[in-house]
């Protein structure tokens, strides 16, 4: 989700969430879908696989699956902006340390 990921707002407020992979690692999206809903699609002309998720359950849990654990900057950005849309307190990640990998 940090690296290839992206939390979103529409102009009409709606959440969101898109993950694109390459084709070989389409059984993690697969297994996200299963977790929380969504869709997934085939990209033209390349070899890759997006994932998307739009309903507001489905976000819900996402969110609170995710939250505590985003370290990406930009990524850390999106979520809070999604987390006060859905009004869901923000959990910044703990340090990391050669003790909890």
């Amino acid at each position: 989700m940090d690296g290839d990921g992206y939390l979103g707002i529409s102009k009409k407020g709606y959440t969101s969430c898109e993950i694109t992979l390459d084709l070989r690692d389409q059984k993690a999206l697969y297994l996200i879908k299963q977790q929380f809903g969504g869709s997934i699609k085939l990209r033209s002309g390349s070899n890759s696989i997006r994932y998307r998720l739009h309903h507001k359950d489905g976000m819900i849990k996402l969110i609170n699956a995710i939250n505590g654990n985003i370290r990406n900057s930009k990524r850390l950005l999106q979520l809070h902006q999604v987390c006060s849309i859905l009004n869901i307190p923000i959990k910044l990640p703990i340090k990391l340390d050669k003790d909890n990998s």
